[in-house]
């Protein structure tokens, strides 16, 4: 008698689990951050008043604490599903150096949205210090029509607003080549995460270092959240970043 083997599925938290698990095979010193399988958490609470050193943990940002300048966010089985062609959004009470997106790719969006230059392109990346959307630095994870990461400095001073600055005042600082990274497919879980000191910014994939430089002064002049962006996607996502002391004006914010 014959059986039928039915294909495993496996969810977004198992997908996690075995990619941190093949990356700590890999990297034997095990950098890469583990999906907890409770669902999102909140941020956790600002460090202790008696320990003015301690810096709170990057932790899951839950939808309730994201502010969407544009497109919309669902929470949905301990994930964030962002379906929209084209989605922006901050933490208004996260720090602003420091981020983390953990994703699976579900494929292209419903429909389709053009860049402000016209261009088509499917993407997923961070913001950080994010002022508003004439004034931030993104990381993208671009998946096509060519697969890389760039890393870029948004800086229009005196604009706030998509109308003001439209697609102008980007600089590309960096740009990490798809040799240099796991191929980005459907339905396959990665991590994408960063960091800032002063104007210097490391970048890793899958929990692995793949660029780190300076950003220059004009990543200085502004100062914001961190949040994330994606177009012409489907992705599920869990979002992870610090709390901040302070919490970022959301007038500020719009169209970012």
């Amino acid at each position: 008698m014959k059986t039928t083997r039915r294909p495993a599925t496996i969810t977004l938290v198992g997908a996690f689990a075995l990619l941190t698990g093949a990356a700590a095979a890999c990297h034997p010193r095990g950098e890469v951050a583990v999906v907890t399988t409770g669902g999102p958490s909140p941020i956790p609470r600002a460090a202790p008043a008696h320990d003015p050193g301690a810096r709170a943990e990057v932790a899951p940002v839950p939808a309730v604490e994201l502010r969407a300048t544009h497109g919309s966010i669902r929470e949905s089985r301990g994930f964030l599903a962002m379906r929209d062609p084209a989605i922006r959004a901050v933490a208004p009470a996260a720090a602003p150096g420091e981020a983390e997106l953990r994703f699976v790719y579900q494929g292209p969006s419903e429909k389709t949205a053009p860049l402000a230059s016209g261009e088509i392109r499917r993407q997923i990346g961070l913001k950080l210090r994010a002022q508003d959307g004439c004034n931030l630095v993104y990381v993208m994870w671009r998946i096509e029509p060519v697969q890389e990461i760039v890393v870029s400095v948004k800086r229009n001073p005196g604009k706030s607003t998509h109308v003001e600055c439209g697609a102008h005042g980007y600089t590309d600082v960096g740009t990490v080549q798809a040799s240099l990274l796991r191929p980005l497919r459907v339905g396959e879980p990665h991590v994408l995460s960063a960091r800032m000191e002063g104007d210097v910014l490391e970048v890793r994939s899958d929990g692995v270092n793949v660029w780190k430089g300076a950003l220059g002064r004009d990543a200085l002049g502004f100062e914001g959240p961190v949040g994330l962006r994606s177009d012409n996607g489907k992705f599920d996502v869990v979002f992870s970043a610090r709390r901040s002391f302070r919490v970022a004006s959301l007038a500020k914010l719009e169209d970012g």
